[in-house]
């Protein structure tokens, strides 16, 4: 439908009769909701749906998921509200019942419904939603500290990290020991090279001295002659 035709069918009507309109029939499909919950519960706790033999080994979980499309969650969550508090389930929908579950505890629904419910016949309009969530608030349990989460994925990462830093790192060292260990090497054998040389240039320093003096009277006595 487009947007002319919308305008057409809803603008002769006033703000209220629209709004109207569409509580009633949000109503309506509460109560139309209600009543398949309450035949799918029947077909569940009897076992009928077995009847048909393609669903007779399968699980009703499974049957309302292939048949309807429904999943086994949502459908719980709906049997506790319709079938346990099928009025108050009407009124304020499904997602109410199943938030005042979650926040404040099965044993508390009766409580907190009873509150929204006297809250709601004192006020001249009806209770807002902001209204219900500071009601479901004050009941609320606890929060439970949660434990530390642990990212044992991150926490791995680092540490191969941090491993592969040190292996460099030691791999660095290693290297550098043994290019230490080649020049210290490379000096003794210098060293010792040069001790060699300093014993020979003793060695020629001494012959040096013992035969100066033979090469010096040599050298008069062939002057004198």
């Amino acid at each position: 439908m487009t947007k002319g035709e919308l305008k057409i069918r809803f603008g002769k009507y006033s703000l209220e009769v629209i709004v109207k309109g569409i509580t009633t029939d949000k109503r309506n499909l509460s109560e139309i909701d209600k009543s398949i919950t309450e035949r799918l519960y029947y077909l569940d706790f009897s076992r009928r749906y077995q009847e048909n033999p393609r669903y007779k080994k399968v699980s009703f979980d499974n049957y309302i998921e292939d048949q309807f499309s429904i999943r086994p969650g949502t459908y719980r969550e709906k049997v506790r509200a319709y079938i346990h508090f099928d009025e108050d389930a009407v009124e304020l929908g499904v997602g109410i019942i199943t938030k005042i579950k979650k926040k404040c505890g099965v044993v508390k629904i009766p409580t907190v419904l009873n509150q929204i419910k006297a809250k709601d016949k004192k006020l001249k309009r009806p209770i807002s939603r902001v209204q219900i969530e500071e009601i479901i608030r004050e009941n609320s349990k606890p929060e439970k500290e949660k434990p530390m989460q642990i990212d044992w994925h991150s926490r791995y990462e680092a540490e191969h990290k941090e491993l592969n830093q040190e292996r460099r790192e030691n791999k660095a060292k290693d290297e550098q020991i043994i290019r230490l260990k080649q020049g210290n090497k490379q000096l003794r054998n210098e060293n010792i090279k040069l001790k060699a040389r300093v014993k020979e240039l003793e060695r020629l320093r001494e012959f040096e001295r013992v035969v100066k003096p033979f090469f010096i009277s040599a050298k008069k006595e062939l002057l004198v002659a």
